[in-house]
């Protein structure tokens, strides 16, 4: 190779490294990319005078951090709050130099044109969507306006960046039509001015920036495989259901679009072909931002609405089987602008598909899904071919996305976590760096829960200190780990905290340690209050620093296959959901003080309320009963409570506190359209004669389930651990933490009414109060 390959390939190593890290030294880089030191300056002069990179401030920190598309990270430097203790080097010398990508050394613009709006999207070399700006479109506007009014937002979009066109490095813009191989616009229903139009140049020419048009349905699967909800999969089906449905086709990862580029275009097949406004709402002239209404009066139960759905979910079940029995992808994805109506749509697309397909067939249940990204996901695909572009033309921005996607994580959060992308300074995305292994983790509070962390924590080889108003010195002596005296002396001691104290002192030390720069670990709930956790949440995301809550039940081995089998549409769709879960009644008096514990739909329940969202999704209405008999510790208190899902799906969650002693048991039983999912943690003993007098060993404490096989605590708190020190996102979030404590103060508050409350209502009641 010669030696300018060979300075190029050793460029291109750092910059992946850098990307991959979010930052480094000298010597770690040395250490990742196996460079002499002078060639490792000479290259770090050269990315420092091209703009590539730059130097960290010494006196602040950066790190990873999610954006809201659930990417690689904003890396920002952070100083700390006034007052916060800063962790000084022992010794003389300098602090090391450390390098981080220069995220505004690159931009790239995705831009989705559709009959009602266009969406401007924006994106940093670091991965971050920095602008998102929509317009509305006029109706009576006609081609040569919209071209305007398109130059005009992005025009716009720049300038709110502080940026002039000429700092992008590509633009990709998705059109709903027939575009052929040259980017030209040979046919569109949706916008008929632009039938015959090249729009590539002219926008080329205006922004002189290499730009690229396709079909939106086209950029949206890219969007799904990217960061969305077709992650890992190389062969998809992407349907784009609007007022003309369209098809999108990936197969080996690449997008297929036919000779003239109308592959997909199934709405223009006559045997195919329905009209979604006259389907939905009688009328094929009909504004189709009416659509909305027709699922909504559905799920209210108009009997006209629901066989409207109906109609329209078999005429788009026909296209997707034709698709499906041609192609055999694995995924089927289901957006455009009725993606909103989401789980509404796959359930009657599966009772569809269901009843369409023979009998005796032997195919494997579809996987079929809803958007991850909503009515975002042209605009991210436009950036993602904007990506593509840019790194085609310039070796280290290719070096830098490629470190990128190496980072992503197999969740595909957040995408979302599922969050919206909004412009906004990144107040989410973490500057704190990851954590070093061995983790220095801080535990405050020594009660049950920590003693089941502990030994997950030192089974990973971590090093603990303790803190707790009691049971500090007990703790350490029987596991493991040294006792500081002080909150503060434990803060300055590590870099991660696992907060195990009763639930009202959550926010507190959540606060505490963000302020001192440590990623946080708290034990469910996440706070006593809704408002409390947003505010535990607010802080950390300030802070830069990670924060994810102890929902364990999500990694005990039989709710986790559950999941699985019910993500991979092996019981079709859920339609009724029951967890129950009993055992002893708590002993310290804090769990009986419901203004301290908020009680046990909150403390015990709030377990099988997050999963039930986590299978069947987000919950619109709680409703729930409690009882309670006898006095004391032999009292029995049971609660019920009844979720609706948006999805159509009902979930029956109870939870029972009975005399000390009792066995702890769990049941499940997930019934879906193509079969039924149980679980009994009692099912191999046919009858069950409990006197309060189990051992803890065999049967569990009352408080704790027993553990067989692998403990799911130390299957949690490895997959936290990772996330901490730079891994992929766990399987539960901070913003699960909240939905889960809003569910449960639903419930709570049904037992105050008498009826069901609405969750979103109920939500915002709590805000303004």
């Amino acid at each position: 190779m010669s030696q300018d390959l060979q300075r190029q390939a050793n460029t291109a190593a750092v910059l992946r490294t850098l990307a991959a890290g979010g930052q480094a030294s000298v010597t770690e880089l040395r250490g990742s990319v196996g460079l002499s030191r002078p060639t490792l300056d000479a290259i770090i002069s050269d990315l420092l005078a091209g703009g590539m990179i730059r130097q960290q401030d010494p006196g602040s920190s950066a790190g990873t951090a999610i954006s809201s598309t659930g990417e690689r990270p904003l890396i920002e430097s952070a100083r700390p709050a006034a007052g916060t203790p800063v962790r000084r080097r022992s010794g003389a010398g300098r602090p090391a130099r450390n390098f981080v990508i220069n995220a505004d050394a690159g931009y790239v613009a995705g831009i989705d044109v559709g009959r009602h709006k266009i969406l401007v999207m924006i994106m940093d070399l670091a991965g971050v969507v920095r602008v998102s700006r929509r317009v509305e479109v006029p109706a009576s506007i006609d081609g040569a306006g919209l071209l305007a009014l398109l130059q005009h937002t992005l025009s716009a979009a720049t300038a709110e960046l502080g940026i002039g066109l000429d700092r992008l490095r590509a633009i990709a813009v998705g059109v709903p039509g027939v575009v052929d191989a040259a980017g030209r616009i040979t046919r569109s229903v949706v916008v008929p001015q632009w039938s015959g139009f090249d729009l590539r140049p002219l926008i080329a020419n205006w922004a002189s920036v290499p730009v690229a048009v396709a079909n939106d349905a086209n950029l949206a699967v890219l969007a799904e495989q990217w960061r969305g909800a077709a992650q890992r999969c190389t062969d998809v089906i992407y349907i784009l259901a609007g007022r003309r449905t369209r098809a999108a086709i990936m197969i080996n990862s690449e997008v297929l679009t036919g000779r003239h580029g109308e592959a997909g275009e199934i709405g223009s097949v006559p045997e195919l072909f329905f009209d979604t406004p006259e389907v939905l709402l009688g009328d094929p002239g009909a504004d189709s931002a009416n659509l909305a209404q027709v699922f909504a009066a559905a799920r209210a139960g108009d009997p006209d609405s629901r066989q409207r759905v109906e109609r329209f979910c078999a005429e788009l079940a026909r296209g997707i089987r034709f698709l499906v029995t041609v192609l055999d992808p694995e995924i089927v994805v289901i957006g455009g602008g009725l993606s909103g109506a989401g789980e509404q749509i796959i359930s009657g697309l599966h009772d569809q598909l269901d009843a369409q397909v023979e009998p005796d067939t032997d195919r494997q249940p579809m996987a079929l899904v809803s958007s991850q990204l909503g009515d975002t996901a042209v605009a991210l695909g436009g950036i993602r071919r904007a990506q593509l572009i840019a790194a085609a033309a310039d070796p280290l921005i290719n070096a830098v996305i490629d470190g990128q996607q190496k980072t992503r994580s197999p969740h595909g959060e957040n995408a979302g976590t599922e969050g919206e992308i909004v412009n906004q300074p990144v107040r989410s995305a973490p500057s704190v760096p990851p954590a070093t292994s061995p983790l220095r983790v801080g535990m405050i509070g020594a009660g049950g829960i920590a003693g089941a962390h502990l030994p997950a924590w030192l089974a990973l080889g971590a090093q603990v200190a303790h803190y707790s108003w009691e049971g500090a010195p007990q703790l350490a002596a029987g596991h493991g780990g040294v006792v500081a005296d002080s909150a503060d002396e434990l803060l300055a001691r590590v870099d991660v905290v696992d907060i195990c104290t009763p639930t009202p002192y959550h926010r507190e030390y959540i606060e505490l340690a963000a302020a001192a720069g440590k990623h946080v670990f708290s034990e469910k709930p996440l706070a006593r209050t809704s408002a409390d956790a947003r505010a535990a949440i607010d802080a950390c995301a300030d802070a830069g620093v990670q924060l994810y809550p102890g929902h364990v039940v999500r990694f005990f081995s039989e709710y986790e296959a559950m999941h699985r089998q019910v993500a991979a549409g092996t019981i079709g769709t859920i339609a009724v959901q029951r967890f129950t879960r009993s055992g002893s009644r708590p002993e310290k008096d804090w769990f009986h003080d419901e203004e301290q514990s908020g009680g046990i739909i909150l403390d015990q329940m709030i377990h099988d309320l997050d999963f039930a969202r986590w299978n069947a999704g987000e919950v619109r209405t709680a409703f729930a009963r409690k009882s309670r008999v006898g006095e004391g510790k032999d009292a029995v208190i049971n609660a019920q409570v009844i979720l609706t899902h948006d999805s159509g799906a009902i979930s029956y969650v109870g939870g029972t506190w009975a005399r000390p002693g009792t066995t702890f048991r769990t049941t499940f039983e997930i019934a879906g359209t193509a079969g039924i999912l149980r679980h009994d943690s009692t099912q191999y003993r046919p009858v069950v004669v409990d006197l309060g007098q189990a051992k803890a060993d065999e049967e569990g404490t009352g408080l704790l389930p027993a553990v067989h096989g692998v403990s799911p605590f130390a299957t949690e708190i490895a997959e936290i651990a990772a996330a901490f020190t730079g891994g992929p996102s766990p399987r539960v979030t901070a913003e699960d933490g909240y939905a889960a404590i809003l569910i449960a103060e639903a419930a709570i508050a049904s037992l105050q009414t008498g009826e069901p409350v609405d969750v979103a209502t109920n939500e915002q009641a709590g805000a303004l109060a």
